[in-house]
């Protein structure tokens, strides 16, 4: 299955050296730990505290067919998979709603329990990273978010991938007085995320984020 098709501009990429997991290993990591905080944070800022850009771009997951939920003909393996994609969304979609309250009550410090639930990894420090920065400016996000996920990217029993498209185009920032800050920020974002199961439960662990200008029709991006 084709990544999303969004024209888009400011891409940062950093490819990670062959392996047999889908992270970068320790000391890559750690050598590019400075600059991928960098930007993360910065794009954070752009979509009010939940986004990130230019992190690492993950090695292919195996793609397989999608799968009809619920036919007489889905098989185990089938069933299984399709519940794991849920899975994954769900973490997503609850790390995102509590991510976006805690942008709109001014950040954070540290994570709340509903956040640490649903993620964890190197996308939880993205994360609170932003919000961090939001408390410390005194800036809170006002307006709506608008967001579609879908695990459409590959599968395997401890990793899946997924495509996030993210709309903040009726967000605003606003500091302590009411006044609206960076007002020139980029606010649309396609993002391919990693969910990781551990202890029987998938977590959103890691993304590498995209910034477009708009979602073309063939992205799959219904952010509306």
């Amino acid at each position: 299955m084709q990544r999303p098709d969004c024209e888009g501009v400011g891409r940062l990429r950093w490819t990670a050296p062959e392996q047999t997991e889908t992270h970068p290993t320790r000391p890559a990591r750690e050598a590019h730990l400075s600059t991928r905080r960098r930007v993360a944070v910065a794009a954070t800022l752009s979509l009010a505290g939940l986004t990130s850009c230019g992190l690492a771009e993950h090695t292919s997951l195996p793609t397989l067919e999608p799968t009809t939920a619920g036919t007489p003909a889905e098989t185990t393996r089938e069933r299984t998979i399709r519940l794991d994609k849920e899975a994954a969304e769900k973490a997503y979609t609850a790390a995102r709603a509590e991510g976006d309250r805690l942008a709109m009550a001014g950040g954070a410090s540290k994570p709340t329990k509903l956040l640490s639930k649903n993620a964890s990894g190197f996308y939880l420090e993205v994360q609170m990273d932003g919000l961090r920065v939001l408390r410390a400016n005194g800036y809170r996000a006002v307006g709506q978010f608008h967001t579609f996920v879908t695990a459409n990217r590959g599968w395997s029993a401890k990793q899946i991938a997924l495509t996030a498209c993210e709309d903040a185009s009726q967000v605003r920032l606003l500091d302590k007085p009411g006044k609206e800050v960076l007002k020139d920020r980029n606010r649309r974002f396609v993002q391919t995320l990693t969910a990781t199961k551990a202890d029987g439960r998938w977590k959103i662990t890691d993304l590498n984020s995209r910034v477009v200008k708009r979602f073309s029709n063939k992205s799959g991006c219904r952010t509306r």
